[in-house]
């Protein structure tokens, strides 16, 4: 992988990291994904092609799956 997609990749994952945790944190959902779309990053490294309703669907699974309390 060459260093600007590695950069734009982990700039992304680190994004979404800190979503998790304020979603973890008692923030709603629509907070984070909002918080989410003001930051300049490479969404569809990470699969996000229609980023606001893929996000918001991804964060909802993962929170109604328990895996965020886990």
């Amino acid at each position: 992988m060459s260093k600007t997609k590695d950069y734009y990749w982990t700039e992304a994952e680190n994004a979404m990291s800190k979503a998790i945790d304020a979603v973890k944190d008692g923030w709603l959902i629509e907070l984070a994904v909002n918080e989410l779309k003001d930051k300049d990053c490479a969404w569809s490294l990470l699969g996000y092609d229609e980023f606001e309703d893929d996000l918001t669907s991804w964060l909802t699974d993962y929170i109604n799956e328990g895996v965020a309390y886990a």
